[in-house]
């Protein structure tokens, strides 16, 4: 991901792609992100559509499932399925950021979570397939065309479509599909990479100048898109992190399920002093066992040292050099 390139998209709320018609002929769009008050005119749209579904006798998303249960198309076991896929694709996720600096068993995991992913990937799809009838999935496709009837305009500003009217008398399936897809590709983004952006320097001096967004974006909270609204949430919870007395190094906060497991750490830390005395601990130590083996990983986790513990680790190895072997106790004493 180009973060410039990112970031300046998302405070402009634009973008800029190619898209072709039934015609085949490639013109350029402009795409604008939705404020918060189209989002929700679609919820309402989305509301009226399944509730006009219903009038129709198009079965919703749990009745459809109760026949195909019954007709054993698709199950509970199925259901079960996904589930326990998730919970190892969780589990394996956490495996790797444990094994970081075990190189073997990274990869093993790294095999065994893709062969993990692709189980799970086809088992959505085919749950996706079997429910593409619903009354859910109608209504999210018609939502799904408004976005792009709001969002949509030339390369000079100027709608696509004048009137709903004509947009809905409108027979260019093809544009309207490809426009969809233009706009999910760049207004809709993963967690992982709204907080890539919310930690870069190249954001987090913008959000530093302007601490409430509003000036950022050029408008009210109200106006604000809802990837603005989740870059901004991401950046506050940067600030906790950067902001931190014991903030976790940069390798940690650049990994997303290190850095979960290190805010999880402090908060069960917060719940657990509000009953106990302070305690004047200036000096605290974190320990990452690293294969014997693997030198240029045991010089990348000693370089995370600063120059105080280099010395004491430099005289630690020199007592061991020279008695052969030393008690912890009696090594940490005579170290400090």
């Amino acid at each position: 991901m180009d973060i410039e390139k990112t970031v300046n998209k998302i405070l402009w709320g634009r973008c800029l792609v190619k898209a072709h018609g039934i015609d085949g002929v490639s013109k350029t769009f402009t795409l604008r992100s939705l404020t918060i008050r189209e989002q929700n005119e679609l919820d309402f749209l989305k509301e009226t559509i399944l509730q006009e579904c219903e009038e129709d006798g198009i079965l919703n998303r749990k009745d459809l499932m109760k026949i195909m249960s019954e007709t054993e198309a698709w199950t509970d076991s199925d259901d079960s399925e996904i589930e326990r896929l998730e919970r190892e694709v969780r589990k394996l996720n956490h495996g790797i950021v444990q094994a970081e600096y075990h190189v073997t068993r990274k990869k093993m995991l790294e095999k065994n979570l893709k062969k993990t992913q692709f189980k799970l990937q086809e088992l959505n799809s085919q749950r996706t397939d079997l429910l593409g009838s619903t009354a859910e999935a109608r209504s999210e496709e018609v939502v799904r065309r408004y976005m792009i009837f709001m969002s949509a305009t030339d390369k000079f500003g100027k709608q696509i479509w004048d009137t709903e009217e004509a947009f809905l008398a409108s027979t260019d399936s093809v544009l309207v599909d490809m426009l969809t897809i233009r706009y999910l590709q760049n207004h809709i983004m993963l967690e992982k990479e709204v907080r890539e952006i919310a930690r870069s320097g190249l954001w987090r001096f913008r959000w530093s100048a302007s601490k409430n967004g509003e000036s950022l974006f050029g408008g009210p909270i109200s106006e604000w898109s809802e990837l603005q609204s989740a870059l901004v949430y991401g950046s506050q919870f940067y600030d906790y992190v950067y902001e931190s007395m014991d903030r976790p190094s940069d390798m940690v906060i650049e990994n997303d399920a290190a850095l979960d497991a290190w805010v999880s750490d402090q908060n069960k830390g917060s719940s657990s002093n509000k009953s106990r005395k302070p305690v004047n601990d200036s000096h605290q130590e974190q320990f990452i066992v690293v294969p014997d083996a693997d030198k240029s990983t045991i010089d990348k986790v000693y370089d995370m040292n600063d120059k105080k513990n280099k010395d004491l680790i430099r005289r630690e190895r020199e007592q061991i050099k020279e008695k052969g072997s030393v008690s912890e106790w009696d090594l940490r004493k005579k170290g400090q």
